[in-house]
């Protein structure tokens, strides 16, 4: 037990590193590490200049699955970078906190189709039936991978809601 707790120290400080690989790694491995005293230094993380950072904090916390990320996260659903938007969908589907399903709802119409299926797959993760009439629109997407992620999600929640 102190072995674990001397790395999440460790990995807390390497969190504050200069150099942003060294930052990244260290949200990985606490994404690995599932402790919630890691959420907090990954909120801060979300904000770092560097969007690999950002986007391995986003992982981290989905890992962690502390509903105290969830605003943070609905926020980063806005980050410039789509990767970053990308694992902040995740994220949220493995938090599962249905007060997120609005804002992925709204990221159903990103321009990146890997953010759209991502946030297709937690919607289906969140199971909420208010998501139908939206993902219905998107079985007519452009790219065949959302679409197929759509067709999925729908008999997830038709599934799941009987």
């Amino acid at each position: 037990m102190v072995k674990k707790e001397l790395n999440i120290e460790h990995h807390l400080k390497r969190l504050e590193h200069p150099s942003p690989s060294e930052r990244c790694k260290a949200a990985i491995a606490l994404g690995v590490c599932r402790n919630k005293e890691a959420v907090e230094p990954l909120l801060k993380a979300l904000r770092d200049p560097d969007f690999g950072v950002r986007g391995r904090a986003a992982y981290a916390l989905g890992e962690i699955g502390d509903k105290k990320a969830t605003n943070a996260l609905i926020s980063a659903l806005k980050d410039k970078n789509s990767w970053v938007r990308e694992n902040v969908a995740e994220a949220l589907g493995k938090i599962g906190d249905r007060k997120a399903v609005a804002h992925l709802l709204s990221v159903l119409k990103d321009r990146s189709p890997y953010v759209r299926m991502r946030a297709v797959e937690s919607l289906a993760k969140l199971g909420d039936m208010k998501a139908m009439e939206q993902l219905s629109k998107l079985l007519k997407d452009e790219d065949p991978l959302v679409r197929d992620r759509v067709e999925w999600a729908i008999g997830k929640i038709e599934e799941n809601s009987d």
